[in-house]
């Protein structure tokens, strides 16, 4: 009999139990032993019948989050913003209305822009400003977005970027100025040690030096050009260095001619 109740007793400890309740279904009962102790302090409780004084989402300062993004207690996160096909001018866009906003690519093309915005977030990687009214990039322009890793400003009126501009966006890797009014080749290029990428075509650009793009000592590029697009601008290609494009993963990175007047 005693080897019977033993051997009952061994069974009965190691059987596993009917079945395993799941982390909701526990929160669940304790939830429901609370309010069966009927505590009357409501604000000791994880659903409060009444709006705490301050809450930690306040959407009254953004009465509806923008899509795409993700709004937490006084910053809304967001990954893209498309503001394009509009009539944005500078002036429209006033000082600190992105303050406590995190956006990493931003694209306001075919608006009216007439300068490079200042006042934009400072945690840009992506700025498209394609199709606009742009005629001059000015030396402070790019001092707020040091972490720019792409910058579209084709299709504009550009006649001049002034010389340090592009020094501030150190970690850039694709530059568009196609479709300006460029006469010479931006300075600075050679210093980005990043850049991969160039479109220059379509400018009025007549000459190419042989350090307009490539550094004088090769341990500094860190990136070689994968594209160099000079391609419909009036220089004399016959005259280009070979030098020119030392830099370069392959001849075909290169695109030079097809200028018509």
């Amino acid at each position: 009999m005693k080897e019977y109740v033993l051997l009952v007793f061994l069974t009965l400890c190691s059987a596993k139990p009917l079945f395993h309740p799941s982390y909701m279904t526990l929160k669940n009962m304790m939830l429901k032993d609370m309010e069966d102790e009927g505590d009357s302090d409501a604000d000791n409780s994880l659903f409060p019948t009444r709006e705490p004084v301050n809450p930690f989402f306040p959407f009254d300062l953004f009465s509806t989050c923008p899509f795409g993004c993700q709004c937490y207690s006084r910053v809304v996160h967001c990954s893209d913003l498309e503001m394009s096909a509009n009539p944005l001018d500078n002036n429209g866009i006033e000082p600190g209305a992105f303050e406590g906003v995190t956006v990493f690519h931003i694209r306001i093309a075919e608006a009216k822009l007439t300068s490079i915005p200042k006042d934009l977030p400072s945690t840009l990687l992506e700025l498209h400003l394609d199709y606009n009214k742009i005629s001059v990039v000015e030396l402070e322009d790019f001092k707020r977005y040091k972490d720019l890793q792409r910058l579209g400003l084709g299709n504009n009126r550009i006649t001049d970027i002034e010389n340090g501009s592009l020094a501030n966006i150190p970690r850039v890797r694709e530059i568009h100025l196609e479709n300006n009014k460029l006469k010479k080749v931006p300075s600075g290029l050679q210093e980005l040690k990043y850049l991969q990428i160039i479109f220059l075509h379509s400018n009025s650009i007549t000459k190419v030096g042989v350090n307009d793009f490539c550094p004088t000592v090769p341990k500094m590029k860190k990136s070689l050009y994968s594209a160099i697009s000079l391609s419909n601008n009036p220089v004399k290609y016959w005259e280009v260095q070979p030098a020119t494009f030392r830099c370069v993963l392959s001849r075909m990175s290169v695109q030079l001619g097809n200028f018509r007047k």
